[in-house]
């Protein structure tokens, strides 16, 4: 049952992320594919990683996604900055053109996040809040963050 019920409110997620996408791009000149919007959502999640961090994550040869990079690059969602202590390094940032896409996806959860402090006594909202946090910070180790290893 449990495992239900994670399923179905993930895929309610699923489904508001799918309908942000195609809303934020359908007016875009050059859209996203898919594959390069998992990118930049992995890169927003990551916060400034390298291409070979994000490569590795992904699973995908250096090569390739330093040609995805380039894309998004060109596209105007991504700016690779230089490495602060080392110069050799080059991180990953997004641009405000991407940033304004995140800022309306986010914007679901937090009204789901208001919409179960309305309904739910602080108590409920405590205890769930604590069982996210373990889910997240100790029962998902596969999705962590290579940079916080």
């Amino acid at each position: 049952m449990l495992k239900d019920r994670l399923e179905k409110v993930y895929d309610n997620f699923k489904l508001s992320f799918y309908m942000n996408v195609f809303n934020s791009f359908e007016q875009e000149e050059e859209t996203l594919t898919l594959v390069e919007i998992i990118a930049c959502e992995v890169i927003y999640l990551f916060e400034n990683p390298t291409i070979s961090e994000l490569s590795n994550f992904m699973g995908v040869s250096q090569p390739n996604m330093t040609y995805r990079v380039n894309s998004l690059v060109k596209k105007g969602y991504v700016k690779k900055k230089v490495g602060k202590s080392d110069r050799r390094e080059t991180r990953l940032e997004l641009t405000d053109k991407f940033l304004q896409y995140e800022k309306d996806k986010s914007g679901y959860i937090g009204l789901v996040s208001s919409r179960v402090e309305e309904r739910f006594s602080k108590e409920e909202v405590d205890s769930l809040n604590r069982i996210l946090e373990t889910i997240a910070e100790e029962l998902m180790p596969e999705c962590r963050n290579p940079a916080d290893s």
